[in-house]
């Protein structure tokens, strides 16, 4: 199976940032060589995606797909669904490449 890149991209910076509240004013040196790394990192994904996705695909690419919340009786279940296409790809590159200069 391979790895969940899109929800790292999406959720990495969040979990970075809840780690990082609780720190005192003190430490904000800290705090920002941590959000610089993070973003880095995400970053490092991101390039990945661009560099396995394949711009002559129709297709939705990297799709991940859970069961987010099972539903009872015979209602559809809630699902956790992402993917990337050719725009969402570039939103994804510019969005990676600013963070780091934020």
């Amino acid at each position: 199976m391979a790895a969940p890149l899109l929800t790292l991209i999406t959720f990495l910076p969040a979990l970075a940032g809840l780690a990082l509240a609780p720190l005192k004013a003190e430490k904000g040196a800290i705090v920002r060589w941590v959000a610089l790394g993070v973003s880095l990192a995400v970053l490092v994904l991101a390039g990945i995606v661009w560099m396995g996705f394949d711009p002559k695909g129709d297709a939705i690419q990297f799709r991940e797909s859970h069961v987010w919340i099972h539903s009872p009786y015979l209602m559809p279940a809630i699902r956790y669904t992402v993917g990337v296409d050719g725009i969402s790809l570039a939103m994804i590159a510019l969005t990676t490449f600013l963070m780091p200069l934020a």
